[in-house]
């Protein structure tokens, strides 16, 4: 798992642990094959959540350099940018949050599946 270590690589690490989770944790098999696995379609959420925090990360390091620029105007306007950040980057951790609830749930159900014999 060196890809968090390697530049720009990092900001697709999350995203691919959490979709590998999600498709990894399919309730109708208990052994899912590589090429199956390729085929489960990723939910929404997760596209959101990780569009989310990426962008909140953009959008701070705009906003981080037009605030260390020499004009007021630039850093009025790199302060507001911030804000939408921060905005972005509260929407991202709700997105989170839920994106674990329903990972979890789904896991859970799984578990459940392979506990009673249903799932072999």
């Amino acid at each position: 798992m060196g890809r968090c270590f390697i530049p720009f690589m990092n900001l697709w690490h999350p995203l691919l642990s959490v979709i590998d989770a999600w498709r990894g944790s399919w309730p109708a098999r208990r052994w899912v094959d590589v090429t199956a696995r390729m085929s489960i379609p990723v939910p929404f959420l997760i596209v959101g959540w990780w569009s989310a925090w990426l962008g909140s990360r953009l959008v701070s390091v705009f906003s981080s350099a037009l605030q260390r620029a020499n004009g007021v105007q630039e850093q009025v306007v790199g302060a507001a940018i911030d804000v939408v950040a921060n905005l972005l980057l509260i929407a991202a951790a709700i997105l989170a949050i839920l994106v674990v609830r329903q990972l979890t749930a789904r896991q859970d159900a799984k578990d459940r599946l392979i506990s009673s014999g249903q799932l072999v």
